[in-house]
């Protein structure tokens, strides 16, 4: 015989933050999953590095920090990270985008992947460069963008972006 256990939400005891609530169609929703997107307010062609992004559309649990760029993980897992930056490039200029992570606090970041642009033959290009990775984060981790290159993106709220989230 099955069992069935009829609840709408779970919440952890002495919270008031529900972890999961299930609506009347059985649909499942975790409105305190870690998640992020970020983007800029307004545009230009730039090639600052880190990068900052200045807005968010969604920061769950206030994790991406718009002052300084950098994505603080609030509790261990699997996360998928997303990124991209549209690139304007000239012959035998380049521009790469870099995810960076932090274990110390932000006092050293180091590269853990990238994303590259480097034409040849034209005189210039523009392009959109992205970038998914899944990486298993510690909690207190910190993660942001780096831009490199000769070229420049351009930091508009539709051309370029941020945003993760916690998978499990």
């Amino acid at each position: 015989m099955a069992s069935i256990l009829n609840v709408d939400k779970i919440r952890a005891t002495g919270s008031t933050t529900d972890g999961l609530l299930v609506d009347s169609s059985g649909r499942v929703t975790q409105p305190a999953l870690p998640a992020w997107s970020a983007h800029n307010s307004s545009g230009a062609y730039t090639n600052t590095s880190p990068i900052v992004f200045n807005s968010t559309e969604v920061n769950r649990g206030s994790i991406y920090n718009t002052s300084t760029g950098v994505v603080t993980i609030p509790v261990a897992g699997v996360y998928c990270i997303n990124c991209y930056l549209y690139l304007r490039v000239d012959n035998s200029e380049d521009g790469s985008l870099r995810l960076q992570k932090s274990t110390d606090g932000g006092s050293n970041f180091s590269n853990v992947t990238y994303a590259y642009c480097y034409p040849t033959g034209v005189t210039q290009i523009h392009v959109t460069v992205t970038l998914s990775h899944l990486l298993d984060l510690s909690a207190n981790d910190q993660l942001r963008i780096a831009f490199s290159g000769s070229g420049e993106y351009y930091s508009g709220s539709q051309e370029s972006r941020f945003s993760g989230f916690l998978l499990g």
